[in-house]
């Protein structure tokens, strides 16, 4: 979420404003411990400041293209909703953090089966090196 500053990162929350959000829902995401960590790794931040550097897209695409995927669309939501269903079964905050309606039938489509809860294990099994 290029959008997004440090300053809509605290209390242990992700704090999605109308202006950041896609669909204008304004939302809290609670943020997972892994995630927490990741963020907390990267030091201290204005909070005026993009949590994504400018150039993000650029270097994602560049990273993707050196590994041969050509089409990946929004891998980052992706993973967090395939990995977070499969960790937390819990459908309706899932819906809620992503910004879904409440009758969205897209979790259920894309989601259920994509992620086992062993994946999700490894997956937010992944932390900074401590320093």
């Amino acid at each position: 979420m290029p959008r997004l500053t440090w300053g809509d990162i605290r209390d242990g929350y992700i704090h999605i404003t109308s202006a950041v959000a896609k669909t204008q829902q304004v939302r809290n995401i609670e943020l997972d411990p892994t995630c927490s960590a990741w963020l907390d790794s990267t030091g201290a931040h204005d909070p005026s400041s993009p949590i994504c550097p400018p150039d993000w897209l650029r270097r994602a695409r560049a990273v993707r293209s050196r590994a041969g995927v050509h089409s990946l669309p929004d891998t980052p939501r992706h993973s967090y909703a395939s990995y977070h269903l499969a960790k937390y079964k819990d459908v309706a905050g899932l819906k809620a953090n992503l910004g879904h309606a409440p009758n969205s039938d897209t979790l259920f489509i894309h989601y259920r089966a994509a992620a086992t809860p062993a994946d999700a294990a490894r997956f937010w099994a992944i932390v900074p090196p401590t320093q």
